[in-house]
């Protein structure tokens, strides 16, 4: 399979009052395009923080401090250069957040805005990502009204209603025009400058350093609306010329919520997030991610909090959306019987490390990190007596984590080597890899 988003060398930290927080330490991951990929580990391990890095949203005081972050968006039939997600502008990254990868946060209750709608808030994605495509049809959808106006009774009256509909209709459409030949400037011009940007990144000379400045400042000047287009939309009895376009905008919403099986659409549009259930919750945030049809969806942890009824409603529902509308699924959980269920891959994480990768398969039955096998050994069996296997310890503080091997505090194996020296990564196959100094590297597999 192709490869659709790769991290290398990834390094994030948290700049807190009591220390630096070394949340990531060089992760490197690979999801490729038609898989389910998972990433699992306890609580604190750094899952989370590294799919916010990937879609760069880690808030301050964090900081993405080293490593690549390489996007792959062509596909078999149109192959494109990788792009380092790390070098691009912020514009590039907002036209790609929820409109390429998008991504289910955990707890749909909080991750909901509860002054909003429903249908406001999965609104927002076609405002922000299919802006053009909306105008564009509704600039279209005026021919049709145009002949409707002028049809019915020539009476004195019609007549004048028509005129009035008529003369209405042109200021809408010249609005509509306007809106979307000034939105296709701002973007032209954005990208431009991104492009300009992006090529600058890696340069370190005081006159690149003087060229960002300028292009940012270029940014900065430019205007994401019209200033005519603004003004009607503050006018009180102006401002309706713009429902048209939020009939078309409700509409693509309504069915949306349909094909997710969500009862009722039309009422659920206009309910706010506290009427509806926990898992109807969780399909209104599927459908914000699935809104511009991504090709990496990102799910993090979302059947938690969930009864087993509706997670698996979730799961089967992700697995069909899988195979209809998403090129690839990027799971995050600590439950590994979800993994077992709908996964390909996974990668064993723990304290900002990846300890073994492999297809799911391989990774349960021949395990070989002594993470990977303490957290197997800790599952309930069927046939369990007696008290359930532990791994000894906890997570560490990574504001001063150990050296070497971060697990080796609380590994059975630990060598001298561990507690200095981290492991480098060994590939047993092709499809799996293993960072453990109990395997060394001249029996590597070497791909």
């Amino acid at each position: 399979m192709d490869k659709l988003i790769e991290t290398k060398n990834l390094y994030t930290n948290f700049y807190t009052f009591e220390g630096v927080v070394k949340a990531l330490n060089g992760v490197g991951i690979v999801v490729r395009r038609g898989e389910t990929y998972a990433l699992v580990g306890e609580s604190g391990c750094g899952k989370s923080v590294t799919v916010r890095s990937m879609m760069r949203i880690i808030r301050s005081p964090g900081r993405i401090m080293d490593g690549s972050i390489l996007f792959f968006p062509g596909n078999q039939t149109d192959k494109q250069e990788s792009i380092d997600l790390l070098r691009c502008s912020e514009f590039f990254m907002q036209k790609t957040r929820g409109n390429d990868i998008s991504m289910i946060f955990q707890e749909a209750g909080t991750a909901l805005n509860p002054v909003f709608t429903v249908g406001s808030q999965v609104a927002e994605s076609f405002v922000l990502h299919r802006k053009r495509e909306m105008l564009s049809e509704a600039i279209n959808g005026f021919g049709a009204a145009g002949v409707k106006a002028g049809q019915g009774n020539s009476t004195p009256g019609s007549r004048k209603k028509n005129f009035f509909s008529r003369t209405w209709q042109k200021w809408q459409l010249a609005l509509f025009k306007r809106e979307l030949a000034f939105l296709e400037q701002y973007e032209s011009r954005m990208n431009e400058i991104g492009k300009q940007l992006y090529e600058l990144e890696e340069k370190s000379s005081a006159e690149a350093a003087e060229n960002r400045l300028i292009l940012h400042k270029k940014q900065e000047k430019l205007t994401r609306s019209d200033f005519l287009v603004v003004l009607m939309r503050k006018l009180p009895f102006l401002k309706t010329y713009r429902k048209p376009l939020e009939k078309i905008i409700q509409a693509q919403v309504i069915s949306l919520l349909t094909k997710l099986g969500i009862p009722n659409p039309d009422n659920v549009f206009h309910r706010y997030p506290h009427e509806l259930s926990g898992g109807m919750q969780q399909r209104i945030i599927i459908a914000i991610a699935l809104a511009c049809n991504p090709i990496l969806l990102i799910a993090d942890e979302p059947t938690s909090n969930l009864d087993v009824t509706i997670q698996a409603q979730i799961l089967d529902l992700i697995k069909k959306l899988k195979t209809t509308q998403i090129a690839s699924v990027l799971f995050i959980t600590h439950d590994l019987g979800v993994v077992a269920e709908i996964c390909d891959r996974v990668s064993v994480m723990y304290a900002g490390d990846v300890m073994e990768t492999g297809s799911v398969q391989t990774i349960f039955s021949h395990p070989l990190h002594p993470y990977t096998k303490g957290l197997l050994h800790s599952l309930p069996k069927m046939n369990q007596t007696g008290v359930l296997d532990t791994i000894p310890g906890h997570v560490p503080n990574l504001i001063a984590p150990p050296a070497g091997c971060r697990f080796h505090p609380r590994c059975p194996h630990v060598m001298d080597i561990c507690t200095r020296v981290k492991p480098p990564v060994v590939f047993f196959s092709s499809e799996h890899s293993v960072s453990c100094y109990l395997y060394p590297q001249k029996e590597s597999y070497g791909g």
